[in-house]
């Protein structure tokens, strides 16, 4: 509301009411601002006027329709005075970026110009004064070469573009006149292909005319060219072009959509299964407001519109514009593995669009049932939109990268691509990760890979040597958990140490975890001990390790060294106050130090 006319204003959600006291024969009146929002309409009314005897209502509102002026895009009035293109350098010019190219085969090399020589009459240019002049053109065309004026005018991000100009003749001859055209290719005026726009031959002298020329969209691009050319005899015969004039709309700008995974990281290839997260940038330099929708088309491998027009979520704000996303779950369906497209529009309020695609690619899927596993459990694999009844190859890997008993091997998809295969793990299988790739051999591009780890079956002591009446700590690992896992320590015949410890259940923990302890007796034999550990409901998951109890311990401060370092050597639980002979060995048995 600018001015209310001295009336009592009322404020009604989004509806303002303007209520005056009046006497006989009075007027009202008001302003207001309209929002910068479009199309649309507003309602104003029904006027209401209650006096003594009722009250008069309109029968109907009126409504006030709004819609923006269109951009101007290029707008020139030549402004030079002194009758020669470019002009004087103390008059000041509006001509950048025009070119011209004069008549070269005559004396006059001057045929065009900026001057003030028209008759003032029919529809006159706004701007008045100065005006583009082509005077005796004698090589006007065709072919046109020369006696031409052309300008470049970027036109990218435009639509419903309209060129408006004022044009005049003075006198031309039957068969001369004026041709004014239009590139997209052109680099210099001359080649590329040129669309006519319209053409004055021997029009009627002395009087102004507007033309309006619609440009189709495909035609608004970086590389657009607007020229004028004329064909003359004499130096009294003259065309004349002013306010040469381009309006037009904004596209809105669609930046390339991106396609990210769930962490989210930005990338191009998906597994089938896997969600798509498509997120794009969307401005428009009539500001964020103008934007109304944006959607989103995604076509699968085989051209089939999986998304058709689907609204895209409106996130993150930016400059004139905002991020939007869409969020897809590529389909388990054999025709799903290939090069996806993803078709971005974007329509602002006058229903302007702009668009923007990319692509993503797919490949089909191999996975396991279960991420980790122990030993001696099964591994059960599927597969899902490979090649329909086709062989693929899976090829399994141990940590050491060796394959395993049985790998590589081709198994048969179904008529729905599908394959299943299973792998029993070996008790001795290695701890770690294994890596599981499947792949079309006829076409090895198709692959797939996934990875699980498996947790080798393991027992044992804290050390490998051991002197009576110290403990020998025992640990072990690769067990289901929370199960009774039998442990025993066997001596030097193969017979429990002390058969009222020994065998003894363990439970493991919830990782599949073990631990045991024993005080080895005064009087135990010297020798290799053997300690085996076995599931009670599962007599294949078993596995052993050894120690050896000695008379005395000698050892050297850590496992291993580099060149020059110093290896420190103790020991205990010898004789006491007598001579220990210590032999080094190196490589091969040879004697270095001793």
């Amino acid at each position: 509301m600018v001015e209310c006319g001295n009336a009592s204003v009322t404020v009604r959600g989004d509806t303002t009411v303007l209520t005056w006291n009046l006497t006989s024969n009075s007027t009202v009146s008001y302003k207001v601002r309209i929002p910068l929002l479009w199309p649309y309409l507003y309602e104003l009314g029904p006027a209401e006027i209650s006096y003594d005897s009722g009250v008069f209502r309109e029968a109907r509102p009126w409504y006030l329709a709004v819609d923006p002026a269109p951009v101007q895009i290029f707008h020139e009035t030549f402004p030079n005075a002194d009758g020669a293109w470019g002009g004087s350098s103390d008059t000041a010019q509006d001509e950048p970026g025009w070119v011209t190219i004069q008549d070269t085969t005559t004396p006059d090399a001057n045929d065009v110009q900026v001057s003030n020589e028209d008759v003032a009459a029919g529809t006159v240019p706004p701007s008045g004064g100065n005006h583009l002049t082509f005077e005796d053109c004698d090589v006007g065309g065709p072919p046109i070469t020369q006696d031409l004026a052309y300008v470049p005018i970027n036109l990218s991000g435009y639509v419903n573009v309209t060129i408006r100009y004022y044009w005049q003749s003075d006198d031309v001859d039957a068969n001369e006149g004026m041709q004014v055209h239009y590139s997209t290719d052109s680099t210099n005026g001359v080649n590329g292909a040129w669309t006519l726009i319209a053409q004055y031959i021997n029009p009627l002298d002395d009087t102004w005319n507007q033309q309006t020329y619609k440009l189709p969209d495909s035609a608004c691009v970086e590389n657009f060219t607007l020229r004028f050319a004329s064909r003359s005899s004499l130096p009294n015969e003259h065309m004349y072009i002013d306010d040469v004039n381009l309006t037009g709309d904004h596209r809105p700008v669609v930046d390339e959509p991106a396609t990210l995974d769930s962490s989210p990281t930005k990338k191009s290839t998906f597994r089938i299964n896997e969600t798509v997260t498509i997120r794009v940038n969307v401005t428009d330099e009539d500001g964020a407001t103008d934007i109304s929708t944006v959607m989103v088309t995604i076509t699968n491998p085989q051209s089939t519109v999986k998304v058709n027009n689907q609204s895209m979520t409106q996130t993150t704000p930016i400059t004139n514009g905002y991020v939007y996303e869409y969020n897809y779950t590529i389909l388990v369906e054999s025709d799903s593995s290939g090069s996806w497209t993803i078709h971005v529009f974007a329509n602002d309020t006058m229903n302007v669009y702009g668009k923007n695609t990319t692509t993503f690619k797919a490949h089909p899927i191999v996975k396991t049932d279960k991420s980790g596993y122990i030993v001696n459990e099964t591994v059960s694999i599927k597969g899902y939109a490979w090649n329909p009844n086709s062989d693929i190859t899976l090829s399994l890997r141990n940590p050491n990268n060796d394959y395993v008993n049985g790998y590589p091997k081709n198994v048969s998809s179904d008529a729905s691509g599908n394959i299943t295969d299973t792998w029993g793990i070996p008790v001795n299988s290695l701890g770690g990760t294994y890596t599981l790739l499947a792949f079309n051999p006829a076409n090895s591009t198709i692959n797939d890979t996934t990875y699980f780890n498996v947790t080798a079956l393991t027992v044992e002591t804290n050390k490998p040597d051991y002197v009576r009446a110290e403990t020998v700590y025992i640990t072990g690992d690769g067990f289901a958990s929370n199960v009774n896992v039998t442990v025993v320590i066997y001596d030097l015949t193969m017979d429990p140490v002390n058969l009222s410890l020994y065998p003894k259940n363990v439970t493991s923990n919830s990782t599949g975890e073990i631990n045991d302890s024993w005080i080895i007796p005064a009087g135990q034999s010297l020798g290799t001990y053997t300690v085996n550990a076995t599931e009670n409901t599962n007599s294949n998951r078993s596995t052993t390790t050894t120690f050896d109890i000695v008379s005395a311990i000698i050892q050297a401060d850590k496992p291993g060294y580099e060149q020059g370092e110093t290896v420190n050597i103790s020991g205990y639980n010898w004789d006491n106050n007598v001579d220990v002979t210590i032999n080094i060995t190196g490589p091969g048995g040879a004697l270095v130090y001793g």
